[in-house]
């Protein structure tokens, strides 16, 4: 039987010289801030996907107990590290939910020669409630039909923005390399867009284009890595008509 694979990492990158996050934590908290924030970085290499659900009380007393703090002491530690943007400040505000960004960008090289995708940030169920124009993604059912086969809590709250457009790009190839492509875009974009709108902007180009000739033979269509990287959605596409006319 195959080894199951996991999202998890037994190291991660330690730099020498500490930035803002830390000289904070240790200005306000001494050596604790310091012991506080390796230890959770420790905690989330260990943890599958990368992602701790601090609200879930089991998960809450362990971390008190391995970073050695009391409830409110880590609370008020997150707390800070969330305004700090050195957590993601979402996803700990609506679901109590430990993200680092920079973590995950320090162990991907961990990933390359897996089989696993790298751990890509959760969508929060908050968010997930907000429509952004491609219903038809998130929830393929009919308005009268909306209540079968809906999707828990726990499950929604795993949703994240990749695998939308993911769901809507109509070949499917080189999953991983799209991935690291996605991040990129998303990383680099317009300060005009949300993560949120961005990918509803990927999402309506890429249901333009399948409505043109141009994606008719799978031949034509780019692997979603090369359209992300090249930034294809900027292209002009053929219409009906013989016409070109830009995406969006």
């Amino acid at each position: 039987m195959a080894r199951p694979q996991k999202q998890t990492v037994d190291y991660f990158p330690h730099r020498c010289k500490s930035g803002k996050t830390m000289f904070i934590l240790e200005t306000r908290y001494d050596d604790k801030g310091y012991t506080f924030w390796f230890k959770l970085l420790e905690l989330l290499g260990m943890t599958e996907g990368h992602t701790y659900q601090f609200s879930s009380n089991g998960n809450c007393e362990y971390l008190q107990a391995y970073t050695r703090t009391t409830k409110e002491q880590a609370i008020e530690i997150l707390e800070l590290l969330a305004s700090l943007d050195a957590i993601d400040k979402e996803l700990w505000n609506t679901e109590k939910i430990i993200w680092c960004d920079n973590f995950i960008d320090g162990v991907k090289d961990a990933y390359r020669n897996r089989v696993v995708d790298i751990p890509i940030k959760p969508v929060s169920s908050v968010r997930n409630k907000v429509n952004i124009g491609v219903s038809n993604v998130r929830n393929p059912q009919r308005r009268g039909e909306e209540s079968k086969g809906e999707e828990s809590k726990g499950e929604k709250s795993r949703v994240n923005y990749f695998e939308l457009l993911w769901k809507e790009y109509p070949r499917k190839v080189g999953k991983g390399k799209a991935i690291k492509a996605f991040n990129q875009e998303l990383k680099s974009k317009d300060n005009g867009y949300t993560d949120e709108s961005f990918t509803d902007m990927l999402i309506k180009a890429v249901k333009a284009v399948k409505a043109s000739e141009q994606w008719k033979d799978i031949r034509y269509i780019p692997h979603p890595a090369t359209w992300l990287n090249e930034q294809r959605w900027l292209d002009e596409v053929n219409t009906p008509s013989g016409k070109t006319r830009r995406i969006l």
